[in-house]
């Protein structure tokens, strides 16, 4: 029995590979395995193995995402697909396993203020997700968009998180490794630790989030975990603290405390009026801007402006701050306008690119010193993460005509300039 048992915690002990190694839970899993094993065929040597306890570690909340850092890693995101998978991490707190075989049929729109997610029941390590319906608010307007885009939205059984790549797997599910690049590139471009983003990370944020709000109980936690009643997992979240479940009592109640409080989840658009993610920049559904800065792409245009006073652009969407669209939103003619100016900015200032047909003119009216070394990554994923296509879809009809003839006057009388659609955008090769 000892020589078994010697055995045993040898394979307790192995590792994945170099410089990886299994979870205390997957080792305890091997040999509760081998355990039922032997009990099932009454081999006494092995049906009394010792299975050691596993101790589960405190959560650090230092390393757990918080919401601004959800909702900067979805604006950071440059496809609507990748903001709905992180906006369905954050809000069904799934496992990668659950989350990459979801289908299109999985997603069921209930009426205006909600859907629902099911995780398919033939995936092999759920661990109990599988079957289990979740109500999805927050990430709705996310998912929506994607499935605008989505190549095989018409095909209930296609994957809800497919590939895109135009290669053999075209339209299949992401691979959990696509996944991660995906969010590690997101978690870059938003300027937050690397190795605090994966799709296990924002489980630890969503419980983190609902023991601290007034709106969720254990039971909702346990659910939207997939933990078993009563489950010792909660114990992990010690990091919560007493300011913030008294807080959390207090709103409950109508009480606005003095420390810890909580923000509500979910507000309504100032424009549609739909119920969008407290936190959100912008409403997934309309693209309003909901935050008291203009767009990202406006504050740049301005500053790259010798007299922005003067400049119709400018003084069109001056005063709207919050209200301002993004720049994907943007009319036909203003979002040719905006693109190539940011264009004409990259090559001058760091030689990236072609100059669009209007370079002459823009570098009039511009000055590329304006901005900061810092703002030319900023302008980059601008260019990089808007396409005249996706335009198009916004603003099918401007296209179809055969030019938003108000617009395109106000503009020519604004700059005495030919415009031109220069769509072979040496960004995107």
């Amino acid at each position: 029995m000892d020589d078994i048992n010697l055995g045993m915690a040898d394979l307790a002990e192995k590792n994945k590979g170099e410089g990886e190694s299994y979870s205390d839970g997957t080792r305890r899993q091997y040999l509760r395995t081998v355990e039922d094993f032997g009990q099932a065929r009454d081999i006494d040597a092995l049906s009394d193995i010792d299975v050691p306890s596993v101790k589960q570690g405190k959560i650090d909340e230092e390393w757990v995402l918080d919401k601004d850092e959800v909702w900067d890693l979805i604006d950071a995101a440059d496809k609507p697909r990748t903001k709905a998978v992180i906006a369905v991490c954050w809000e069904c707190a799934w496992r990668a396993t659950a989350l990459m075989s979801l289908r299109v049929k999985d997603y069921e729109e209930v009426n205006d203020e909600y859907g629902l997610l099911s995780a398919p029941t033939d995936v092999v390590g759920d661990k109990g997700a599988g079957g289990d319906k979740k109500p999805v608010t927050v990430a709705r307007g996310y998912l929506d968009n994607w499935l605008h885009e989505h190549p095989r939205s018409d095909n209930p059984d296609a994957a809800l998180f497919c590939r895109t790549d135009k290669q053999t797997h075209y339209g299949e599910h992401m691979s959990s490794e696509a996944v991660r690049r995906q969010l590690k590139k997101a978690a870059k471009d938003a300027d937050i630790d690397e190795d605090r983003v994966h799709v296990h990370c924002f489980r630890h944020a969503r419980v983190t989030y609902m023991k601290k709000s007034p709106e969720y109980d254990d039971m909702d936690i346990e659910h939207t975990l997939d933990w078993a009643e009563g489950s010792n997992q909660m114990k992990r979240y010690s990091h919560v603290t007493q300011d913030d479940k008294i807080a959390s009592v207090l709103q409950a109640r109508g009480i606005e405390a003095e420390s810890g409080t909580v923000e509500p989840e979910l507000q309504d658009c100032p424009r549609c009026g739909r119920q969008i993610p407290y936190d959100a920049r912008n409403c997934p559904y309309c693209s309003v801007r909901v935050d008291e800065k203009p767009a990202g792409w406006y504050q740049l245009y301005s500053k790259l402006l010798i007299d922005p006073e003067n400049d119709p652009l400018h003084k069109k969407y001056a005063g709207m701050s919050g209200t301002t669209p993004t720049m994907q939103r943007l009319p036909r003619e203003q979002f040719s306008w905006v693109n190539a100016v940011f264009r004409s900015f990259l090559v001058e200032r760091v030689g990236l690119g072609d100059p669009p047909g209007s370079h002459d003119e823009i570098m009039e009216i511009i000055n590329i010193e304006n901005l900061p070394e810092e703002a030319i990554e900023k302008v980059k994923h601008l260019i990089l993460s808007t396409s005249f296509g996706a335009n198009y879809q916004h603003h099918q009809a401007d296209y179809e005509l055969a030019e938003n003839e108000e617009f395109t006057e106000w503009l020519r009388e604004g700059y005495d300039i030919e415009l031109t659609e220069d769509s072979n955008n040496p960004l995107k090769k």
